[in-house]
């Protein structure tokens, strides 16, 4: 143990707490809606300035702040919030790389601290995702008639971002199991569960809202966004897909199932119909998110 601890490294570590917390997006107790919208506009503001005002004028009309990625016509990632969630000064090959490395270097030494040696061998085949494309625009013109077009660029900037990780678990966490399928399931179901409480905050605190934002707001009175954000028993299963312990003394573990037997002795499901819940409703989403934005 104490060799394979000096392997860890700090490098990085500020960025990867704070993704962890940023991952949390509204339920975050150290944020409020308030301050998320008051860091994204200060994001967007260092973006603007770095990548505008550099063309000769006749050519500024041209200049762009804003990346977007997409697959399957879902953004699956954007620069400005992205920038946020990891604190990086540029979103480039020199600040991601590292990142991604260190990041894939402490899980294999954490992994090889359980015994686990699979995720050293396993590979992702990245081809099946299919082609993923960039568009680099400017997000005051991209964004204006997005979600509800009186909204503030930096509300539209928190919606982008939880768009952006309901695609990516739509679309990328399923190819990314490497024969460990509950990996993915615990985390569509941290994704979901965020994304719709913070759909739900930034909704509750916009006045006036029009038609554009009916389907969301249908989406999150039906019974289906119901279960994920105040059922009891779903919601003790996120916790423990976030890592929490399990608190309830009364909970008697299963060693040979899946999860320990949480999820069949909390909810009464097994376990793979709710990940298909889960899964489906998190297709759901990012069309209704995508829809919002493009409409």
């Amino acid at each position: 143990m104490p060799a394979l601890a000096e392997l860890l490294t700090t490098q990085h570590a500020a960025e990867i707490e704070r993704s962890r917390q940023a991952s949390k997006l509204l339920d975050d107790k150290l944020i409020s809606l308030a301050e998320l919208r008051a860091e994204m506009a200060s994001t967007y503001a260092a973006h603007h300035a770095r990548f505008t005002g550099n063309a000769v004028w006749f050519a500024r009309g041209l200049e762009t702040d804003l990346a977007l990625a997409t697959l399957n016509d879902r953004v699956i990632a954007a620069s400005i919030p992205l920038d946020r969630r990891f604190g990086l000064e540029a979103l480039d090959e020199s600040s991601v790389m590292p990142l991604a490395e260190t990041l894939g270097s402490a899980l294999t030494v954490l992994a090889a601290m359980t015994g686990e040696t699979s995720i050293q061998v396993t590979p992702v085949d990245y081809q099946r995702i299919g082609r993923v494309t960039w568009r680099d625009r400017l997000a005051g013109r991209e964004l204006k008639r997005s979600y509800e077009s009186n909204m503030a660029i930096e509300t539209k900037f928190i919606l982008l971002l939880v768009e952006s990780e309901v695609a990516t678990s739509a679309e990328v966490l399923p190819h990314t199991a490497g024969g460990i399928q509950l990996s993915v399931f615990r985390s569509q179901t941290v994704v979901l569960f965020h994304a719709l409480s913070t759909i739900r905050a930034v909704l509750d605190a916009e006045p006036g809202l029009s038609a554009r934002s009916n389907p969301m707001l249908q989406f999150l009175q039906s019974e289906e966004a119901a279960y994920f954000l105040k059922d009891p028993a779903f919601r003790m299963v996120r916790n423990y897909a976030m890592h929490y312990g399990i608190r309830d003394p009364a909970f008697v573990l299963d060693l040979q199932a899946p999860m320990f037997g949480l999820v069949e002795s909390l909810t009464g499901e097994r376990i793979q119909e709710l990940a298909d819940q889960v899964a489906g409703s998190t297709i759901a989403l990012a069309d209704l998110l995508r829809d919002w934005r493009v409409q």
